[in-house]
Parts: C-alpha cells; sequence; structure tokens
C-alpha cells in the first residue's frame, strides 16, 4: 500500500496560532470548572454548619442574662446568670383556706357519721347506713365503701295514693324544680333523694344536700322545689338560708 506523507502545516498558520494563545491565554480543561464549583458548595457548607454556633456565642457576648434580684430589690442589668444557677421562683404561693382544704379532703363513711351526730345526737347506725331527723323529718342515709357511692334520702308518702296528675308533676318537678335531690319511687314508696359519689363529697355539700333533700319533701304536692332556686319574691328562699346556715353552724362552730 501507499502512504501519503503528511503535508506540514504553513509556517504562517503555527505562529498565528501560538500568537492567539499568547493573547487568549492556553486553554483551561473542563475539570476546573467543576472542581471550582465543588469547592463553593463546600465552603457554604461549613459556613451554615458553624454559623448558627457563632450567632448564640456572639448573642450571648452583646446581651448576657441577667441574674434575679431577691424579692424586694432591683435586678442588675450587668449581673450575668450562673447557668448552672436555677432560677428562684418569687412568686407568692397563697395559702389554701379552710374552705379549699375541706374540698380536697375526701369523704369516709367515719366523717359522714361526725356530721350525722352533730345533726341529731340521738341517730342511729346500723351497718352502712344512718338514720336520723332534721327538722322532726326522719331522714336515711345508705353508703357503699366499695362502690364509693352514698345516698341520702327522706320518705314522703306511699306511692298509691297518689293519683295520675301528681306523679306527672312530680316528674316535672325533677327537670326543673329540684335542684340535686330528686323524686323516686321504691318499694311503694315516694321518696326524696340525693345520690353522689362518696369520696368526692365535701362537709358543705352534704349540709348543702340535707337542707334540698328536706326541702324537696317538705314541698312535695306544692311547689316541688329543693329550695335551692326559688322565685325571690317569696319567703321560701329565705327559709332555705336560714336552714343551710345552722347547718353550717354545727358543721364550723365559731370559737
Amino acid at each position: 500500500m501507499l502512504f501519503m506523507k503528511p503535508t506540514p502545516a504553513p509556517s504562517g498558520t503555527i505562529k498565528s496560532v501560538r500568537q492567539h494563545q499568547r493573547q487568549q491565554g492556553p486553554c483551561r480543561p473542563q475539570r476546573s470548572f467543576h472542581r471550582a464549583w465543588l469547592s463553593f458548595i463546600l465552603c457554604n457548607f461549613i459556613w451554615l454548619w458553624v454559623h448558627p454556633a457563632w450567632a448564640q456565642e456572639a448573642d450571648i457576648a452583646v446581651n448576657p442574662p441577667v441574674q434575679a434580684a431577691p424579692k424586694g430589690e432591683t435586678a442588675d442589668p450587668d449581673t450575668p446568670v450562673s447557668p448552672d444557677q436555677p432560677e428562684e421562683n418569687n412568686s407568692d404561693e397563697s395559702t389554701p383556706s379552710a374552705d379549699d382544704a375541706s374540698m380536697l379532703k375526701a369523704m369516709t363513711a367515719e366523717r359522714l357519721g361526725e356530721i350525722i351526730q352533730l345533726i341529731d345526737a340521738n341517730a342511729v347506725a346500723q351497718g352502712n347506713s344512718w338514720r336520723f331527723q332534721f327538722q322532726e323529718r326522719p331522714l336515711f342515709l345508705v353508703y357503699d365503701k366499695e362502690a364509693d357511692r352514698m345516698r341520702l334520702m327522706s320518705p314522703i308518702a306511699e306511692a298509691e295514693q297518689l293519683d295520675e296528675d301528681l306523679l306527672y308533676r312530680m316528674l316535672q318537678a325533677n327537670y326543673d324544680a329540684v335542684l340535686d335531690p330528686r323524686y323516686a319511687i321504691a318499694r311503694g314508696i315516694v321518696w326524696s333523694a340525693f345520690i353522689h359519689p362518696l369520696s368526692p363529697l365535701s362537709d358543705e355539700q352534704f349540709a348543702s344536700a340535707v337542707v334540698q333533700v328536706f326541702t324537696a319533701a317538705e314541698t312535695f304536692g306544692t311547689s316541688f322545689s329543693s329550695g335551692g332556686i326559688v322565685f325571690g319574691g317569696g319567703d321560701s328562699q329565705e327559709q332555705h338560708r336560714r336552714l343551710l346556715e345552722s347547718l353550717q353552724d354545727l358543721l364550723n362552730p365559731t370559737t
């Protein structure tokens, strides 16, 4: 085979290329661009990682935390707080009143017996029940420690002696006239009954229950009211207030 000998470039062409390189600079490979881009990304990553800690230190240096001053003194803004020193709570804690303490103390069957004996010195206990009188009306208390329940009730009349209109009116009163107690029928007797969990009951709530059960039984057939909320123009509200105050005086005697 015949091979052709390459023809050398004219000397003028080589000279012009070298002159262009001297004017424009040598051609850089493309890898230089990638290295510059990676360096830029790495610098930004380091800045974002260091910046939060630097900013926090700078803020602490510029605005150091002020130590809380003792009660009655003015805090010194130039005194920093030690990081290991807990802040003092200078808020005034109010002392619970006697009513709050009574609400927090759980009611027990023994405490119920003490209150009942204050109401009626001749009260009789039998098993898990008490029989006593309030304003010459008989009342019965039954409690269950395991179920944590109690009920206070007073008999009113035999159910068979009531006509249909009176029973209908009794159910209406359960809806809007009596407050905490309810009218109910058990074993052929109409009762005024108050039912409540045992342990959350307070002394004041039990005293109110006694007055309401008594009032609901006394007003059966007339106003059908427990005395809690009544028409303000009559005398019933004042009588209810006096009965409740008399019981509260027994529970909290003045010294």
